[in-house]
């Protein structure tokens, strides 16, 4: 068991940091760390963004054999910290606090004594293992290519996905759907729309599945709640951090 669970952490972190390496990511870290820590120094800032992706996928890596596991968990509760620590100036962000502290607790209690559990990849006698190793490290592989889903690719911090917003025609037909929903209907420059992902928040509170078959499907149903549906999706992309 703490063998797969090994597994898990080695290709969240080495897949978070490859998805990572794209232009959107980069751009927008970068700005806001200028926005939540501009008081240090814009080289600092720019070579700590540039530098994320390929940390975070050597950290782990160095989850894999013993005589760098410690320092790979150290590297990763040290990134870690700096995460919280500047999401904590800019006052957001809290939603990721648990998650976080469970991954440094779990490194720490379950892999730290690098006797406990060894090189991962030996002794692959068990069918578990295969399902993890297809989970985590092959399957990701195929979100490169649009056929796997962002989140089981641990990609869901990269930048790379589309949220979404539904706009419609006119405010009458906005009106026309129920309390409910049109409660969170959004109006800006003379237009009329939901943002899924600022609805999901406020209504689970979860961040919306970031998949465009999942958008389609919310429209479906937004559509049948009208008498005359015109409405239209538009994407756009943001870095969850």
């Amino acid at each position: 068991m703490k063998k797969c669970v090994l597994f898990i952490f080695i290709g969240t972190y080495f897949f978070s940091g490859i998805h990572k390496i794209n232009t959107v990511f980069f751009e927008t870290w970068s700005s806001g760390l200028e926005s939540r820590i501009p008081f240090v120094p814009n080289f600092l800032r720019e070579s700590f963004t540039y530098a994320v992706p390929f940390l975070e996928a050597i950290f782990g890596i160095f989850l894999i054999f013993t005589k760098t596991r410690k320092w790979g968990i150290w590297l990763i509760a040290i990134m870690h910290t700096m995460i919280v620590v500047t999401l904590l100036f800019a006052g957001s962000g809290y939603i990721v606090f648990p998650l976080t502290f469970f991954n440094i607790f779990v490194l720490f209690y379950l892999f730290y004594d690098t006797s406990k559990v060894k090189y991962p990849f030996t002794d692959l006698k068990h069918v578990k293992s295969f399902l993890i190793i297809l989970l985590v490290f092959i399957l990701p592989i195929f979100n490169f290519f649009g056929l796997y889903d962002h989140i089981p690719s641990f990609s869901y911090f990269s930048g790379k996905h589309e949220y979404c917003r539904l706009y419609f025609s006119s405010l009458e037909e906005a009106q026309s759907l129920p309390a409910d929903i049109y409660k969170n209907v959004r109006a800006y420059e003379g237009q009329y729309y939901l943002d899924f992902n600022d609805w999901a928040s406020k209504t689970a509170p979860i961040l919306v599945y970031p998949e465009k078959r999942v958008y389609l499907k919310i429209q479906e149903h937004i559509n049948s709640q009208l008498k005359h549906p015109n409405t239209r999706l538009e994407f756009y992309k943001v870095s969850g951090k």
